[in-house]
């Protein structure tokens, strides 16, 4: 009889340590932040970002997000807009290039309440994935109006 509650103990000890490493993997693989760049003045040149090392591709969605200097957006705000207080409207473009050259123009995706995130622009005939089997040395951002970045961010999430 000891031996048997001796084994169900295992073996409920076992499942509990499955569980919690489950569940470790899933939120350390689930997303991953990493600032690329900070203290950016944004004109019509372009900026251009060289995070070292490279930024990779590693899980399905890659965002790059801007958090721009004095922009607060309401939560009630459903204009598809980036509106500065003074009433200034910005059209940043973001691009990011593959260690090919090839580039990969972003749009909007990601409303924040003091940032934006672009992801990919699937208008462009893009799928939704940045192909995995090669680095991004480069990220590049320009804008026809002036504005500050106080951080630039590369996420890649794990939708679930």
């Amino acid at each position: 009889m000891k031996r048997m509650i001796k084994y169900i103990l295992l073996g409920l000890g076992g499942l509990l340590l499955l569980y919690v490493g489950f569940i470790a993997y899933s939120l350390l693989t689930r997303q991953i932040d990493r600032e690329i760049a900070s203290n950016l003045s944004i004109s019509s040149d372009w900026t251009e970002i060289t995070p070292q090392p490279p930024l990779k591709a590693r899980n399905l969605t890659q965002t790059v997000i801007l958090y721009i200097e004095g922009y607060k957006r309401d939560i009630a705000d459903t204009r598809q807009q980036i509106i500065m207080p003074n009433g200034t409207v910005l059209n940043p473009e973001v691009q990011v290039i593959d260690e090919y050259g090839n580039v990969y123009p972003l749009k909007v995706g990601q409303w924040l309440r003091d940032g934006v995130g672009f992801t990919r622009d699937f208008d462009a005939g893009s799928n939704s994935e940045f192909p995995q089997d090669r680095t991004y040395p480069k990220v590049r951002i320009r804008s026809d109006r002036p504005f500050k970045i106080s951080k630039v961010f590369w996420e890649c999430y794990e939708p679930k």
